[in-house]
């Protein structure tokens, strides 16, 4: 779900500079990638999970990460390399969420500026802390899914009635029918569709309007999407952040407890450092364009393909 999220508004900014041929070739191409790269990762949990079992090792109060397959698997450096680009790409990820909240409530209410928006959506999304694990998001997951399928089909059908038809091209990527993971479908039928008719109809202006909504006119569908997409932001921001906490529940030796409360005090030394990089950097598109051109790479695909 998370692919789907703040990426939906910027890829149509990124068509526009791949163009749009190259855009939908380099989108599938990273879809079958990440799926590739996912079934690798599936591959290596399931047997260092089988290993630490037949070790009468206990995960009822334990959550498998990452990093702890690539160490009972491949040893520390695996694990330490694994630590760095995962813990940097989610913590970048966070505060992506949280600048990309301030930046899309404002197409709603300008009356604050960017940066007081960043401190009162940094408030609303450090009460993740209080949730305990992936587990509890799993109806959230669900209504995020239909929020996103929301907002890419008015993007696209908004783009096409009030575009002007700056690049025309006959676009049928909702016809492709790869069968081979529910995210790749789900990528399919709503980033490119959206992306492309955003594209179509606005071309080389998405150059200076990294986020399609600001080509939009107001109406209440894109008010309507820009809530929607805020209460996605949260979600994400819950999902991209909970690995993190893990991380650090681990590193003091508080992950198994019981006690909500006593995990939430542990976790506010990893939330408040996001708020505070939100805060200071305020504008999202650089450090969306740094992570998703290096950490992306390195976190997704790189590093689970050599470890297999």
């Amino acid at each position: 779900m998370r692919c789907v999220a703040q990426v939906l508004l910027t890829l149509p900014y990124s068509f526009s500079q791949l163009g749009m041929l190259s855009g939908i070739l380099f989108q599938l191409f990273y879809g079958l990638m990440g799926s590739w790269t996912a079934y690798l990762i599936s591959i290596l949990y399931v047997e260092y999970r089988t290993r630490k079992e037949r070790e009468k090792v206990d995960f009822r109060n334990h959550v498998i990460q990452w990093f702890e397959v690539l160490d009972g698997l491949l040893g520390k450096h695996w694990r330490n390399a694994g630590l760095i680009f995962n813990c940097t790409f989610l913590l970048f990820g966070s505060v992506i969420q949280l600048i990309a909240c301030a930046s899309n409530i404002y197409y709603i209410n300008d009356n604050l500026d960017k940066r007081t928006w960043t401190y009162i959506f940094g408030a609303c999304c450090a009460t993740t802390v209080f949730i305990p694990s992936f587990h509890n998001y799993r109806i959230w997951s669900f209504f995020g899914l239909m929020m996103t399928t929301y907002t890419a089909w008015y993007l696209t059908i908004a783009s096409l009635i009030h575009g002007q038809g700056n690049y025309a091209c006959n676009v049928e990527a909702t016809e492709i029918q790869a069968n081979i993971f529910d995210g790749n479908i789900i990528c399919v039928n709503s980033t490119l569709p959206s992306a492309s008719a955003v594209y179509w109809a606005f071309g080389d202006l998405l150059l200076t309007h990294s986020n399609a909504l600001s080509l939009l006119p107001r109406t209440g569908y894109r008010d309507t999407a820009v809530i929607l997409m805020l209460i996605h932001q949260f979600i994400t921001f819950g999902f991209a952040c909970t690995p993190l906490y893990f991380v650090w529940e681990k590193f003091i030796r508080v992950h198994e407890t019981k006690s909500v409360f006593k995990r939430a005090l542990a976790r506010l030394p990893v939330v408040i450092p996001i708020w505070f990089l939100a805060i200071v950097f305020p504008f999202f598109g650089p450090i969306n364009s740094t992570v998703g051109s290096l950490l992306v790479s390195f976190t997704v695909y790189i590093i689970p393909a050599l470890a297999h």
